[in-house]
């Protein structure tokens, strides 16, 4: 899975939702509530610089947020799927720069029936 204009990007060491990422989950919620068989995954991917278990706890809340703000928008119960990948399973070189690290910090939204 590869970032796309779905996926919900964080400040580093941060699982607060901005703006322009509340505005995609807005997107996705109207989406799920509009098709009843859709079923939704979120697959955390965090930035390399820490530990395994720190990258996979800020994972696991930034997956957290997502959900939380999901459901707060009437989202239909049980469609709601999380995989927590940490900094593990990445399909990409590891990270040099700064705007490959910023790209991430991110939960990448897929839909399926």
């Amino acid at each position: 899975v590869t970032a796309t204009e779905d996926s919900i990007y964080f400040n580093q060491g941060s699982s607060s939702i901005g703006e322009d990422a509340m505005e995609a989950i807005r997107r996705h919620a109207a989406r799920l509530r509009a098709m009843p068989g859709l079923q939704i995954t979120l697959i955390a991917h965090t930035g390399e610089l820490g530990s395994s278990s720190l990258e996979l706890a800020r994972g696991e809340n930034r997956l957290e947020a997502v959900r939380k703000r999901l459901e707060g928008l009437k989202k239909p119960p049980g469609r709601i799927r999380t995989e927590n990948q940490g900094s593990e399973n990445r399909n990409a070189e590891p990270c040099v720069d700064d705007e490959c690290r910023n790209r991430s910090r991110r939960v990448d939204v897929l839909f399926h029936r």
